[in-house]
């Protein structure tokens, strides 16, 4: 099996190889649109990602006022049947067909 990494989503739109791990770590708390920034690049991949796969966000600290980066894409990943395996600082998903 091939692996590539593909850390902007430009290249994950040129990518022809499934992804089995998508790591979103791309925009730091506080920038500008941080949390929908991080929704919009897994709606970017969400067509290249493998039957199976893990998702993994960085930067979770989704029970402070300030939210952290998955603030909007834990929601949606929770409505489309991922399951949480691991929470913390970091949140990973996986999602099995």
């Amino acid at each position: 099996r091939r692996h590539t990494r593909y850390p902007l989503v430009t290249g994950v739109q040129t990518c022809a190889l499934p992804i089995y791990l998508l790591y979103l770590d791309g925009w730091d708390r506080g920038t500008h649109n941080y949390a929908e920034k991080h929704l919009e690049a897994f709606l970017a991949a969400q067509d290249k990602l493998s039957e199976n796969h893990i998702i993994s966000i960085d930067d979770t600290d989704f029970n402070t006022e300030a939210s952290g980066k998955d603030k909007f894409l834990t929601p949606h990943l929770f409505e489309n049947g991922y399951i949480k395996v691991l929470w913390g600082r970091q949140n990973i998903y996986i999602k099995l067909n």
